[in-house]
């Protein structure tokens, strides 16, 4: 039998894992960095950085990277190093679409990748030219698959647990009323702690001062959450607390086995919280759960694949599946890693709007967490505009154009509903351009042409000096908020999500 030293706290994790509520302590980060310069033509340069190092307090040896992050193909890079620890590679590629997808990370018993998507939009409407980019990374499962696969797992483990108590103490006891108990309680109530720690694990805590708040803010929900069912917890930071609060959990089990389980024959003793304390207790009754998980589902590995840990956890949680089992050897894995990620791009033109930070360089730099991705992925963007002056200069416009607004006024005279270029008020603009008049305009908007009509009266303001009030607001320049709204106009809205 293979037992580690600090069994007890394996024997715990186990037990919290029954309760849905898993940290899954990493023994080691990954830190993600990417560098990116987009050309003006859809071009790209990239480098990424992979590298691995080990929490402060464990002592636990790193597994290989290789582990947990699937590799690029390297032929279509310049540079491509890899080492156990660190991997680097960069590349130079004509189109942001023929640069392969650079991260995906495995996780334990799924096919299929959590990975970063690239893609930047260009709209050329000869006078000015927006770029639209995104960048994504998605976990493997989204929310709403989360609850029916947490559900799943909460009936496996009580049918699991109901047998388990069944086979050693069925002949002097009836655990009908506690299986029912459990079958009523758990779901509920996994559903409700589940959504409080992930949602404390979402919380931004880039700023010192803000992780006590989180804690503080996990520790309320939980125990008021478990209030609701007779138990009342100290807070679990108090240096008594947790000791008060193992006294109160244990009388609270131990008053409810009294409760719902009755005795079969005359003279047993009522079943009590004594069955569960003591390590030996505690391993005997493991290793009778794995016995019986093994003999019901052939072997605990095809228990945990029904349980779709990662499904409920997601690829950045740090949870895996945490032993294997063979009927007489218990072997627990390592930890999954934690992951840091870094993005620093440069887009062409001036930055509209953005979720990024810019830097006095003018780079975009996205800073984030594994746990920011879980679920719902994380997604960078940003919107820029180059404003062609020859063109302008060609056409006689005075201060174009001017404002934000008038940006958005533009482009929806150029596009249709689903942002589109009108290629033919294209076309006519460029002609007028070459021409170095607005006659092409004028005489496509005399012969009736609706859009030409709006695209004259639109420039014929820059022609005779007149400014939109909204001109004097605000001019068109660079944001240097991360997040701030210019207008809610399509321009200005989120930009387009990743197909």
């Amino acid at each position: 039998m293979i037992i580690g030293k600090k069994i007890t706290n394996h024997i715990v994790s186990f037990l919290a894992l029954t309760l849905l509520v898993v940290s899954g302590c990493s023994n080691s980060t990954i830190s993600f960095s990417a560098s990116t310069e987009l050309g003006e033509q859809g071009s790209a340069i990239r480098m990424v950085s992979i590298s691995q190092y080990a929490a402060k307090s464990s002592k636990t040896k790193l597994l290989p990277l290789s582990n947990f992050i699937a590799l690029p193909p390297a032929e279509k890079y310049t540079y491509f190093k890899v080492s156990p620890e660190r991997i680097v590679f960069s590349g130079k590629f004509s189109n942001i679409q023929d640069m392969p997808v650079d991260f995906r990370k495995k996780t334990k018993g799924i096919s299929f990748w959590a990975q970063n998507q690239i893609r930047m939009i260009k709209r050329d409407c000869i006078l000015l030219t927006a770029y639209d980019y995104e960048e994504k990374i998605t976990d493997i499962v989204e929310r709403i698959e989360v609850e029916e696969s947490l559900k799943q797992a909460v009936d496996l483990l009580v049918e699991a647990m109901v047998s388990t108590l069944e086979n050693e103490y069925g002949d002097d006891y009836d655990f009908a009323d506690f299986a029912n108990y459990l079958r009523e309680l758990l779901p509920p109530l996994s559903q409700r702690i589940y959504q409080i720690y992930w949602e404390s694990k979402r919380v931004d805590t880039q700023g010192n001062a803000r992780i006590v708040d989180q804690f503080n803010s996990l520790d309320y929900r939980i125990r008021k959450e478990i209030s609701n069912y007779g138990i009342s917890l100290e807070p679990f930071w108090l240096k008594h607390g947790r000791q008060r609060n193992k006294k109160v959990a244990w009388s609270f089990l131990d008053s409810k086995l009294r409760e719902l389980i009755k005795t079969k024959k005359e003279g047993v003793t009522p079943f009590t919280a004594s069955v569960f304390k003591g390590k030996d207790s505690q391993i005997k009754l493991l290793f009778k759960f794995l016995q019986e998980i093994q003999k019901s589902f052939g072997s605990v590995e095809e228990f945990m694949n029904q349980l779709e840990i990662p499904l409920i956890a997601g690829a950045f949680s740090g949870v895996n599946v945490p032993f294997t089992f063979n009927g007489n050897n218990l072997q627990f894995a390592a930890s999954e890693p934690s992951f840091n990620f870094l993005f620093k791009t440069k887009v062409p033109g001036k930055v509209i709007q953005t979720n990024g930070v810019r830097d006095l360089n003018g780079t975009l730099v996205w800073r984030f967490k594994g746990e920011d991705v879980m679920f719902t992925g994380y997604r960078m963007w940003a919107k820029t505009l180059q404003v062609n002056q020859n063109a302008i200069k060609r056409l006689h416009l005075r201060g174009f154009p001017g404002s934000i607004i008038n940006v958005e006024r533009f482009y929806a005279i150029m596009t249709n509903r689903k942002g589109e270029l009108n290629k033919g008020l294209t076309v006519l603009l460029a002609t007028a351009v070459e021409n170095e008049s607005l006659d092409p305009i004028r005489n496509k908007a005399n012969g009736g042409d609706d859009l030409a009509q709006k695209l004259l009266k639109f420039l014929m303001r820059y022609r005779n000096k007149i400014q939109p009030k909204e001109n004097m607001k605000e001019t068109v320049k660079p944001s240097t908020s991360t997040n701030r709204e210019i207008t809610k106009d399509r321009f200005q809205s989120d930009g387009p999500e990743l197909d």
